[in-house]
């Protein structure tokens, strides 16, 4: 069967530039469209019929008919592509160095800290094998993620064809894990904490600490899997590149779906206990107080 992409397959598909035009922007529809070219390459002369406006039929002669030499990136310069590229590349390294900072930072406050309580003979590079922080886990994190989109954006939907677009894919999967890993470091530590005060038995944190590091890591390999595998079988269906596979994009959506439910449960719960016990203290200073003062007025206290 003879492809359908490509300039040999457009002179069979459409009679003229103009009949390809109306079936881009007006004909085709999402489930049915079938890709003029090979991802992520236009027709010659597009760049005018986007910075007109796509509807803008006048310009479908400028459209160099059975051609595929241009990227989309090319034809989206005149919308100011290029621009956004490098806005966000800029606010992602800017991130990225501040994340660096605080790691930085971080870690000399936690050495700091030993170093002033362990001053003992022969262990003064015992703070290195202290756990870093959450704080410091955080940081790492948003340096990760940072550092991952400063490079996917780059090339951010492959339309300069700098990166094959399942590695584009990948990347944003890594900073999308990072950012779904950050709240839960943060409700493990606050559920860590609260147990510290008798609100949670120490038992239940250690096991949500255990939990929460394997989450993570499962949270970290289907994220980038599935992402890699959407773009792998999009790109079979479609026949060329920048096409996804909507069941297994579901799929992913569902896991995250049900992560981010576990964990909004687990805030939510303790975060109840939290403030049931903060009521019940302040209860019981108010009541405290007013039999002080009872006390003073008859000049008992």
């Amino acid at each position: 069967m003879p492809s359908t992409i490509g300039p040999a397959a457009q002179e069979l598909r459409f009679a003229n530039s103009s009949d390809l035009l109306h079936y881009v922007c007006q004909t085709a529809t999402p489930t049915s469209y079938s890709p003029i070219c090979s991802y992520p390459y236009i027709n010659a002369g597009w760049d005018d019929v986007v910075g007109q406006g796509s509807t803008l039929y006048s310009k479908s002669s400028s459209i160099v008919f059975a051609d595929c030499s241009i990227t989309m990136a090319s034809a989206l310069d005149e919308v100011g592509y290029g621009i956004e590229q490098w806005l966000q590349i800029t606010m992602s390294v800017l991130t990225l160095v501040g994340s660096v900072f605080l790691m930085v930072k971080l870690r000399q406050v936690r050495h700091n800290l030993r170093e002033s309580s362990h001053r003992l003979p022969n262990h003064s590079s015992h703070h290195s094998k202290a756990p870093p922080s959450p704080s410091e886990i955080i940081a790492l994190l948003n340096a990760l993620s940072s550092l991952s989109m400063a490079i996917a954006w780059v090339d951010f939907w492959g339309y300069a064809d700098v990166f094959p677009y399942m590695l584009v894919s990948a990347l944003k999967a890594i900073a999308a894990s990072c950012m779904i890993a950050i709240p839960m470091v943060i409700i493990t530590k606050s559920v860590e904490l609260i147990s510290t005060v008798g609100l949670v038995p120490r038992s239940t944190a250690h096991k949500l600490k255990a939990t929460n590091a394997i989450t993570i890591a499962f949270a970290f390999v289907t994220e980038v899997s599935l992402s890699i595998l959407e773009c792998y079988l999009g790109q079979v269906n479609a026949g060329t590149g920048g096409a996804y596979d909507g069941t297994v994009n579901v799929v992913k959506s569902v896991i995250n779906g049900v992560i981010y439910a576990a964990y909004t449960g687990a805030a939510i719960r303790y975060g109840l206990k939290v403030r049931t016990a903060a009521i019940a203290k302040t209860s019981n200073d108010d009541i405290a107080k007013t039999a002080n003062d009872a006390l003073c007025a008859t000049n008992v206290c």
